[in-house]
């Protein structure tokens, strides 16, 4: 019989017969799936017990546009990842039905090589696995054009994956590497249904930083495959449910990780961080259980810089509320301006300590809602006074520089803070040039993207002197409205204190240092 033509998926059957158990047995079926003039898969076989579904053995091919794989969008004439065939093995029943002699790799391509072998115990419920993917990439740069995307000079690139599950019990292996940079990825799950352990380690012996930028520039071509602006997405939904993968979504799972009640524990050890400043590594661990999640101390030192922070969330308060602590320092404010394509000159060392509270539920999210404490501060820095002009402060060079000149130094600058609800506010951020204090006082509101911050300049040395020409900044961030106005009279200490210390301390507003 052939069912061709009458609805799919064509099947043929034939061979018909009863066993002596009066079970009715196809001897011969042949079922094709996909468009009836080109089926991506094709069984031969045959069924022991064609009404309950059991007794099933076949033998199967598969062939399908590797493009198909990735993305139905990427489907075209021209083409250039290939076609993505093999061969596998189906027996079992309706309750139970295994996939074994999996074997299946890409062709007619050059610009990658993918491979998937192995086999599924139970292909229903997806247990009892035991499954190798290899991925070749020999320029990364021309998988990326032949995916219609910009394309990032990456060099090579290898991934291999290994996936074996035995019940409950997962085991979980890969190695990433591009170009000279690997990283090895190893983890064991016990999936038990009341209490999940995860242990696993990430850890390489040579990370390039140059490389890395290259990954990540790579990995934000391959984030537009298939993708939607927020908004465009019930637009495209049609046109993206073709092809013959379809519903297949990887969605965000951070949230149900950290409350499913797994005890998790897993090292991180980057040996060697290699870069143009130096070398370094990192070392941290995340830890879970019922009650906590704990990320860090994540400790990390490159070119003269550092980098110490901790994380912590109480997942027994319904709030969920992230907790980070941390101290950076030795990083150059150069540096920094420069990796953001920001033109104008400004140096300087930077140094921070932090400790913040807010909700999780998005980044912006936890910016909003955060509270806690920070200090920011710099020392032995400059900025350009073109960068002052632009900025509305050029009025005051006098401030920056005894006289107008192209660089204005910036011996030290600390910025005391406190945050509440994502509002940051301070009372005592302190600059000072080579002959002028500044202290700044006033709020930034994160959520409503405004500040109202007021500037008082005076000379070093002289805090209770009127502050000539103070500087107020209010408005949205974007734009702010600086305004300068006539100074306020002169300040008193309550104590009354005058005199100001045989040493003083830099960055630390001079009134409170009177005695």
């Amino acid at each position: 019989m052939d069912t061709s033509g009458e609805g799919p998926p064509p099947i043929k059957f034939s061979e018909l017969s009863r066993t002596p158990e009066g079970a009715l047995r196809v001897g011969s079926i042949n079922l094709r799936i996909g468009n009836p003039a080109d089926p991506f898969i094709i069984l031969n076989g045959s069924v022991d017990d064609a009404l309950k579904l059991q007794g099933i053995s076949a033998e199967g091919l598969m062939d399908i546009p590797a493009s198909s794989l990735i993305s139905p969008e990427l489907l075209g004439p021209d083409d250039r990842l290939g076609r993505f065939s093999g061969d596998f093995h189906l027996s079992g029943g309706i309750n139970q039905l295994s996939l074994t002699n999996l074997d299946g790799q890409t062709s007619e391509t050059d610009v990658w090589a993918l491979g998937v072998h192995g086999s599924v115990k139970n292909v229903l419920k997806f247990e009892d696995l035991d499954l190798a993917i290899d991925v070749e990439v020999p320029s990364g740069a021309d998988l990326l054009e032949a995916l219609s995307l910009e394309r990032v000079e990456t060099g090579q690139a290898r991934f291999e994956i290994g996936l074996v599950s035995q019940g409950t019990d997962w085991n979980a292996n890969a190695k990433v590497g591009v170009a000279d940079s690997v990283l090895q990825i190893a983890a064991d799950l016990d999936d038990a249904t009341s209490d999940p352990v995860l242990r696993g380690t990430i850890e390489s012996d040579l990370i390039k930083i140059d490389q890395i930028r290259t990954i990540v520039q790579a990995v934000a071509q391959l984030r537009k495959l298939g993708g939607s602006e927020p908004g465009e997405e019930d637009a495209n939904k049609e046109a993206s449910d073709t092809g013959p993968l379809r519903d297949v979504t990887l969605k965000p799972i951070g949230r149900s990780i950290l409350l499913s009640g797994m005890d998790m524990d897993v090292d991180i050890d980057l040996r060697h961080i290699e870069g143009a400043k130096g070398i370094s590594s990192l070392q941290s661990e995340l830890t879970l259980n019922e009650n906590e999640f704990k990320a860090g101390p994540l400790k990390f030192e490159y070119g003269g810089a550092h980098f110490d922070v901790s994380g912590q969330m109480d997942l027994s308060d319904e709030a969920h509320l992230l907790t980070l602590t941390g101290k950076a320092g030795g990083w150059q404010l150069d540096d920094i301006l420069h990796s953001l394509n920001f033109k104008k000159g400004a140096s300087g060392t930077i140094y921070a300590d932090f400790s913040v509270t807010g909700e999780t539920d998005s980044p912006k999210h936890f910016a909003n809602t955060m509270s806690g404490s920070a200090t920011v501060s710099m020392r032995d820095g400059s900025i350009e006074t073109q960068l002052l002009d632009l900025a509305g402060l050029g009025v005051l060079p006098w401030v920056f520089t005894k006289e107008k000149q192209k660089v204005a130094p910036i011996i030290c600058l600390r910025a005391p803070i406190s945050i509440s609800n994502g509002n940051i506010s301070t009372k005592q951020t302190t600059m000072e040039t080579d002959h002028v204090q500044v202290v700044v006082f006033g709020d930034v509101n994160v959520a409503g993207k405004a500040l109202d911050l007021n500037l008082q300049p005076r000379k070093i040395g002289e805090p209770l002197s009127k502050s000539p020409w103070p500087v107020t900044l209010r408005g949205p961030l974007s734009e702010p409205k600086i305004k300068v106005k006539d100074g306020p009279k002169r300040l008193k200490r309550s104590d009354g204190a005058d005199k100001m210390p045989a040493k003083r301390k830099l960055c630390v507003p001079d009134i409170l240092q009177l005695q």
